[in-house]
């Protein structure tokens, strides 16, 4: 399997995985295998491993920060109400640097909600983080979920 994710790590340094958290997760992630799977054949180790892999994935789910805000409209409201107070205080006061402050810091939680729903960074992923760490040297975004699925299907049906 690992041979698969190479293709995609092409040709960076394997210490850096390796004296990372990536080695850590790994490590756990294997030993929870072996343990559930003690009892199966060598032989079909690797088909459970591929198998177990894609299942995780497939049940894996980001946070979502825009819908998240919609389902909690009173913390949603809160949060405009806050925005717009900031914003009719910096326009009454444009040197108030408390007024200025507030409105940065509203603007930076605005982008970086927007950059993790439509995957620009990463979001929140409760799925296995290893294989992407190893992959990709970077933490999972939507679309490499989708490219590392296809490649354990094309692994499955080697």
């Amino acid at each position: 399997m690992l041979r698969y994710l190479d293709i995609h790590r092409g040709p960076q340094n394997l210490d850096r995985f390796l004296q990372g958290n990536g080695r850590r997760l790994l490590v756990a992630w294997l030993k929870d295998i072996c343990q559930r799977y003690r009892e199966v054949n060598p032989r079909d180790i690797d088909s459970v491993i591929i198998t177990e892999l894609r299942a995780q994935l497939g049940q894996g789910t980001f946070t979502q920060p825009i819908r998240d805000a919609l389902t909690h409209p009173l913390t949603t409201s809160a949060g405009l109400v806050g925005l717009v107070l900031t914003a009719a205080e910096l326009v009454q006061e444009p040197s108030n640097a408390f007024a200025v402050t507030g409105m940065a810091a509203s603007v930076v939680q605005v982008t970086g909600a927007a950059a993790k729903q439509f995957g620009i960074t990463p979001a929140s992923y409760n799925g296995p983080q290893w294989p992407f760490l190893y992959a990709y040297r970077a933490q999972a975004r939507p679309r490499q979920v989708a490219r590392l699925k296809h490649i354990l299907n094309e692994f499955g049906s080697a």
